[in-house]
């Protein structure tokens, strides 16, 4: 036997030896149920930019970003600078820092509108934390949500995503939330004029992946503004993926409008857990403890210094230019693989820095995601397993032609075999 082959070999059984001992421990192998993949694919051992190196050796080229949020990629160096100086200061501690301010006050500069932050640990907790603020100032209990749209793990969000992920959710969780279609406006001109008065919040993903991955209809966002005011009902827009699509949000700089409440997360924490929920001080001054009776939010990692770093790091290098370049060189990977794709029953949708790939056989098949993700792993391409492509800002049109041309290859070989 060669040497080579010889390596190969001790590599694969490498490669087994790992998914016996990720089996034993972790349920499926994995921590994240949206991260598991069958049969297992290796694991990441380090990332640098927009590749990642597993334990097999191989190199990928990461369109993944862990599920969106490495705007940046992997050891962004100011990020790193910035995360390395706030561990050797000390990496939490039990009351407010000074760096949770000035990031705030960057945050809230940025966005805008918005006046006050209050900082959470994951986007499902800022989003569960969004409905809990809903209710306390409006009183009321409904929340409307969107369907198909995933809103965070929280037994509170859940519905929107239906049946398939209900298993375990607290029963009480459907009594407290209506679900209508994704940009239906007739249901929820409905919904709201025969239950507006029990109506805490509507909850919209203005850009829902689950939905195919297209901005919603302009008229549908305008028209959840109007009935959320008419009725005293609050709209909270959730931007834990989206924030990353312009500077101050895609509420304000794409569909022009101000909702209520805005969640926030992923990019903004440099790598680091995060996630915000953001707003004016006469709605956000219900978490303020001096209230008579203020909605509370804990978290023992909230706001701590060293996602404060990253984060802050993070977003100042990702302005306006870095924006208008990212999204410009997305529009140029949709371009170059759409006619690639579709004559292979495929399509690439999206706008902004993300993108998701549909199917466009009437009859797609419940596999074909995995087929199309495995084909992709082969040909070292890292993309989420519902086929979502997040671009960082390390890439160029060089590595896009490459990608594209894998990725075509992939595709067709699913459709093909």
């Amino acid at each position: 036997m060669s040497e080579v082959a010889t390596h190969v070999s001790a590599l694969e059984r490498s490669d087994e030896e790992w998914n016996s001992r990720a089996l034993a421990v972790l349920p499926g192998g994995v921590s994240r149920s949206l991260a598991a993949v069958f049969p297992l694919i290796p694991r990441i051992i380090s990332g640098s930019g927009f590749m990642v190196t597993v334990e097999t050796g191989r190199s990928w080229i990461d369109f993944n970003n862990n599920f969106t949020s490495l705007i940046h990629g992997h050891a962004h160096q100011p990020t790193v600078d910035a995360a390395v100086q706030a561990i050797r200061t000390g990496a939490c501690f039990g009351a407010t820092t000074q760096i949770e301010i000035e990031y705030s006050e960057y945050l809230v500069s940025r966005i805008g509108w918005t006046e006050q932050i209050r900082f959470s640990n994951s986007g499902t907790e800022a989003v569960m934390v969004a409905m809990r603020l809903a209710r306390g100032v409006t009183g009321r209990n409904l929340i409307v949500l969107q369907s198909p749209a995933y809103h965070g793990g929280a037994d509170a969000a859940l519905p929107s995503v239906g049946e398939s992920l209900m298993n375990g959710v607290a029963h009480s969780a459907r009594l407290e939330t209506v679900t209508i279609p994704v940009g239906n406006k007739e249901a929820l001109q409905y919904i709201m004029d025969s239950r507006g008065s029990e109506i805490a919040g509507i909850v919209l993903d203005l850009m829902p992946e689950r939905a195919g991955g297209n901005p919603l209809d302009r008229s549908y966002v305008d028209l959840a503004r109007q009935l959320t005011t008419q009725h005293g009902a609050k709209l909270i827009v959730d931007e834990v993926v989206s924030f990353r699509q312009f500077v101050r949000g895609m509420a304000v700089d794409y569909f022009h409008i101000e909702p209520d409440i805005m969640v926030i997360g992923k990019i903004i924490g440099g790598g680091f857990a995060v996630g915000a929920v953001v707003g004016r001080t006469e709605i956000m001054s219900a978490f303020d403890p001096r209230e008579e009776k203020p909605v509370f939010h804990g978290g023992t990692f909230s706001g701590n210094p060293v996602t404060m770093a990253a984060g802050g790091a993070t977003m100042r290098y990702f302005e306006q230019s870095d924006i208008s370049r990212l999204n410009d060189l997305s529009d140029e990977f949709r371009s170059l693989l759409r006619p690639r794709l579709q004559p292979l029953g495929v399509d690439i949708l999206g706008t902004g820095s993300l993108s998701k790939m549909v199917n466009l056989s009437p009859k797609p098949g419940a596999g074909w995601q995995r087929d199309i993700f495995r084909a992709l792993i082969d040909r070292e391409i890292l993309t989420t397993p519902s086929l979502r492509f997040a671009l960082s800002t390390p890439m160029d049109i060089g590595i896009i032609i490459e990608s594209v041309d894998r990725i075509a290859d992939g595709v067709r070989a699913v459709v093909n075999n």
